[in-house]
């Protein structure tokens, strides 16, 4: 009876000892009080990582910043990154981590459609506040009720670029080549055609490829073939710079017709070889709050839309924090629907679903840009001349 009594007691404490070591790791899905723990997984190695770490950088400013002030309601954030190198399967792998033994109640960083509609049944099934920032596929924010995002659907950029090609550039033919095994990038190709057809144009070729082929020769052939008015390429980075840098050594002359987010990433523009002739859309550059001037002073960068993505995404925690701790109910409930939320990026407003309603877009070409740079420089070289002769 004794050594059974000696061998419950040295169980119990064992037992005691493993809870208060394991407190502050998650595996009893405890926080140790002081702090709050967030996840943020975004692609930070691969094609991808050109969208996921201007995010990442965006978002660790915020949170040292909201932790430099004090935190949030006398707790510190503390993150816990992963990558999900823009891979369902990755992801998935990442968010379990994040979920069971990080303990995190609110994750963000998603730059990938693939990513967030893997990971969803998850997060919802654990009553995770999901914040997918950059996953655009157009149904990501239908999919769980705990899901919002807070850069605009695919939806939204497809229409702008297809109606600016028709009403002001006048084109009457269109070709398109998107990628396969890329959930925004089909998404982004039937909303284009979809609106192409609605304003009495043509799509009169169309063709895919896959991410990793090494040449796209045969889907180029068939577009430059047709001879469209122009070429629309939903794609992912660098496969995009592949794409259309091989469309131009074929001589083609029409309009490319480039997926916005792509062309923001980090390089991507510098990679392309021949910029005549191109056009993309992104959200207008309204650039509001201090945070513009304030990330250029401490960081020595420009901040891009990406980076500012990301710091919105660290705003958009702490305001669920202050008010609700880590109760994503309430986290939920304070943002659908939620009208004027002030972005670095202008005031967004979010729909029943957690999604950002839509907001104007502006159809960028790298060409009349580079041109008016060479007229100024042109008028500025004429002024000098003639204040010399005078």
């Amino acid at each position: 009876m004794k050594k059974i009594t000696i061998f419950l007691a040295i169980l119990v404490i064992a037992i005691v000892g493993l809870f208060i070591v394991n407190t502050t790791t998650g595996l009893f899905s405890l926080t140790n009080g002081k702090e709050f723990v967030i996840g943020y997984a975004t692609p930070l190695t691969g094609d991808a990582s050109s969208w996921g770490v201007p995010s990442q950088k965006g978002f660790e400013f915020g949170i040292a910043e909201i932790n430099k002030s004090g935190g949030v309601n006398g707790k510190q954030i503390k993150v816990m990154y992963e990558d999900d190198k823009c891979d369902a399967k990755e992801g998935l792998n990442a968010f379990t981590k994040l979920i069971n033994l990080d303990n995190a109640k609110i994750i963000t960083g998603t730059m990938c459609s693939s990513v967030a509609k893997a990971v969803i049944p998850l997060t919802e099934e654990n009553k995770i506040f999901y914040l997918a920032s950059g996953a655009s596929e157009d149904s990501v924010p239908r999919l769980g009720e705990y899901v919002f995002r807070l850069w605009v659907s695919d939806a939204y950029e497809a229409k702008a670029i297809a109606d600016y090609s028709i009403d002001n550039l006048k084109l009457k033919t269109f070709g398109v080549i998107y990628v396969e095994d890329h959930v925004a990038s089909k998404s982004l190709k039937e909303r284009f055609i979809e609106t192409v057809k609605q304003n009495n144009a043509n799509v009169i070729v169309e063709d895919s490829v896959l991410s990793a082929s090494k040449s796209f020769s045969s889907a180029i052939s068939k577009m430059t073939s047709n001879n469209p008015d122009a070429i629309y390429v939903p794609a992912t980075p660098e496969v995009l710079i592949q794409l259309i840098n091989e469309i131009k050594i074929t001589g083609y002359r029409g309009k490319i017709l480039a997926y916005g987010a792509a062309m923001l990433s980090a390089g991507t523009i510098d990679k392309i070889s021949d910029k005549k002739n191109l056009y993309y859309p992104q959200p207008k550059d309204i650039r509001e709050t201090k945070f513009w001037k304030n990330y250029k002073e401490k960081t020595g960068e420009d901040a891009d839309l990406l980076t500012a993505l990301g710091y919105d995404s660290a705003m958009f925690v702490k305001e669920g924090l202050e008010k609700c701790g880590e109760n994503t109910d309430c986290i939920k409930d304070l943002f659908k629907n939620r009208k004027n939320w002030q972005t670095t990026r202008g005031e967004y407003s979010f729909d029943q679903y957690g999604d950002i309603e839509e907001v104007p877009f502006e159809i960028l070409s790298l060409e009349y840009s580079s041109y008016s740079f060479f007229l100024i420089s042109f008028l500025i070289f004429l002024l000098i001349q003639k204040h010399n002769r005078s």
